[in-house]
């Protein structure tokens, strides 16, 4: 058999225990008139991935949460992917690893090999992120498919080649073996043998910034700003998306399926609803609403902690849905996807075919499929998506009172309704408005009706760099014991490790205020005539005083004249930024007469009070007289000192100096004018 084009059809086998399952659910979309994608995942399996996180009454280490995420995503995409589909594996740590092939997605024993592999491989050693992702490019190269890279870390790069930001002429992101001067914001030394230098052999430098038409989609979980923007300049250089989280679960799981529907962008897979709770009694009820058009659902059960493992009923009208052949289990998830029109038993199909001629560079005889048809003579209980849906949450052992955190997601494939969130692909700085906004249309054009377009945002209390700064280290510093390697290299890393250990302090960066803002829709305002505008809602989100991770919970909901009823709701992260503000920043001087030295101390901070926090030595300039001049050393509590070579004191009126921070020039002047600012700040 194959596809329209020639193209033999794959699948395994073990589909076949329910034929109706398999003709409905796997040779539909098997047949599917698109292009082959390929993938890579790019993998952090580096030290730090060892460390424990406890959610609820769980303990357990990072690695596993990563296994769990990556192998979920693997077993949901097969029943999405089409034959030619192929992936890759990448994983990073003293070097990067790769077998170098792209394996198709389909038959499922490839999968089941590629999760093996996952599990079996262990974490250490350091984080050769840009090694890691070079390789994925390279693995990729060849591939005339529309092509992706996923790359997941937790913590800074620390091996040569580096990813970094070129300036020059003009600013660019980069692959290359770099010197200290470049390291990025926070990296003070590199880290492991050979230097840290790792084994990469590939053409350097890479610059993401040029076409290289590969989209990386980037997945951050940790608290520190300064590795995560990384992530989120290689998302905005080669047009994919950024998903970052402080709490590992169960976002990490939630990331990779986004990633998943972004992937497919343009092509039905869409998120239908995102729960989460506590399981505290023996059975807990969350609902989801399917419309009529859509093809096919899955929906993801998740826990934490193999000791309570829970299971899951699905019902519609008061009917529960057989899911025998449907359902994928493992230790701490459970999942299902259905095909609808869904029926309830088994019933006889004919699925008429017919020949088609030799296909000359296949070199076989092939044949194309019909629409199927099924046989209304023996019975079947019809269900249909439209509706609402409950998922009965249940324990699978009754009689354990150990409380349960769940995790309920649901995606769905919907060809007739097209949702598109956007936000903007560029760096927002403190107390800039976010442009926001969705598009929904039916086939093409816009839905009339439209209940509620809305953007829940997830503020950040209190900036990171803040409370970095003003945390008092209990015990010694830099950390000499407990400490994983690929830390090791990062004072900054040590310093917000210790800050996690405290409770109070890491509750703090946890804080967060919830607001909403709901969307209008364009063509309701003076841009009516406008016709690309039609079924474009937007909004502009200006409470961004604080910088650090904002998330962004996308919804709507609405009804049209085909598809039915609908809701759908996706997640974006964005990085808000602080810009250094001269006035706010603090400035004081010591000249040392016998040295012919001028100690200047500056602590960058915007004009909303956020400090820029340590960690940014690399971003602090002082050039004088059109030379840079001196190391700027981090005092890991907000402050940045260097020293400039002025040999007598009266020169400090005549000397000109520049003062650069993030990039950014904030004085331009004599000397002297610069250090009375300071003067007169702190005199406030």
């Amino acid at each position: 058999m194959s596809t329209d084009n020639g193209d033999p059809l794959s699948f395994n086998s073990g589909d076949l225990d329910d034929t109706e399952y398999f003709v409905r659910h796997r040779l539909d979309d098997l047949q599917i008139d698109r292009s082959a994608w390929d993938t890579a995942l790019v993998l952090d399996y580096s030290g730090s991935m060892n460390s424990s996180v406890t959610i609820g009454e769980v303990t357990q280490p990072k690695i596993d949460f990563l296994r769990e995420a990556v192998t979920t995503l693997l077993k949901v995409w097969k029943d999405y992917a089409l034959c030619e589909d192929r992936i890759g594996l990448v994983y990073f740590q003293y070097n990067a690893s790769t077998d170098g092939n792209l394996i198709p997605i389909l038959p499922g024993t490839n999968i089941e090999t590629m999760i093996e592999n996952i599990t079996s491989h262990s974490a250490g050693g350091c984080t050769a992120m840009g090694a890691g992702l070079a390789t994925g490019i390279d693995i990729l190269e060849t591939s005339t498919n529309r092509r992706f890279a996923i790359l997941f870390s937790d913590g800074m790069q620390n091996r040569n080649p580096l990813v970094y930001i070129h300036e020059n002429l003009d600013v660019t992101r980069r692959i290359d073996n770099i010197g200290p001067e470049n390291y990025p914001d926070g990296l003070v030394s590199l880290c492991g043998p050979n230097g840290g230098q790792s084994d990469y052999a590939g053409p350097l430098p890479i610059i993401l910034d040029d076409p290289i038409n590969i989209n990386v989609h980037t997945i951050g979980i940790g608290a520190m700003g300064n590795w995560l923007e990384m992530l989120n300049h290689i998302s905005l250089a080669t047009f994919g998306r950024c998903y970052t989280a402080t709490e590992i679960w169960p976002n990490l799981k939630e990331f990779f399926l986004e990633t998943l529907v972004e992937i497919y962008r343009g092509s039905s897979l869409q998120v239908i609803a995102k729960k989460e709770g506590m399981l505290k009694e023996e059975q807990q009820v969350e609902t989801f609403l399917l419309n009529m058009s859509v093809r096919k659902a899955t929906i993801l059960l998740s826990w934490v902690g193999e000791e309570c493992p829970l299971t899951f009923k699905l019902k519609k009208d008061d009917k529960t849905i057989n899911l025998s052949h449907k359902v994928v289990e493992d230790q701490t998830y459970r999942f299902a996807t259905l095909a609808f029109p869904h029926y309830q038993t088994a019933r006889t199909i004919f699925y008429p075919f017919k020949s088609a001629p030799f296909h000359f560079k296949k070199k076989m005889q092939v044949v194309k499929l019909s629409e199927p048809y099924i046989s209304t003579d023996y019975g079947g209980e019809l269900i249909n998506p439209d509706g609402w849906w409950e998922v009965v949450i249940e324990r699978t052992f009754p009689g354990n009172e150990s409380n349960v955190p769940y995790h309920l997601m649901v995606i769905a494939d919907d060809k007739q309704l097209e949702c598109t969130f956007e936000y903007p692909f560029e760096i927002i700085y403190t107390g800039e408005p976010i442009p926001l906004s969705i598009k929904v249309l039916e086939d093409g054009l816009p839905v009339e009706k439209v209940y509620s377009a809305e953007v829940t945002v997830h503020r950040p209390k209190v900036a990171l760099g803040t409370i970095l700064s003003k945390y008092k280290i209990k015990g010694k510093f830099p950390m000499k014991e407990d400490i994983t390697e690929d830390i090791a290299p990062c004072p900054t890393a040590q310093k917000l490790e210790m800050l996690l250990q405290d409770k109070k302090a890491a509750e703090s960066l946890k804080e967060v205020e919830l607001e909403r803002l709901k969307l209008i829709p364009v063509w309701k305002t003076s841009l009516e005539k406008r016709v690309r505008s039609k079924g474009l809602f937007r909004g502009f989100y200006e409470n961004t005083q604080v910088p650090g991770m904002y998330k962004l919970d996308f919804k709507i909901k609405g009804v049209g004249s085909r598809c039915g009823m609908f809701e759908r709701t996706e997640t974006r992260t964005i990085f808000i930024k602080p810009k250094p503000d001269l006035e706010a920043t603090n400035i004081t001087s010591n000249y040392q007469r016998k040295k012919g030295t001028l100690a200047v101390t500056v602590i960058p901070t915007d004009k909303f009070g956020n400090l820029l926090g340590p960690g940014h030595s690399q971003a602090v300039q002082c050039i004088v007289e059109g030379k840079a001049k001196g190391k700027v050393n981090d005092n890991l509590d907000g402050s940045y000192q260097t020293e400039l070579k002025i040999p007598k004191k009266a020169d400090i009126n005549r000397v000109k100096v520049e003062v650069n921070i993030l990039g950014e020039k904030i004085f331009e002047g004599k000397l002297s004018k610069f250090l009375q600012i300071g003067k007169d700040i702190n005199k406030k």
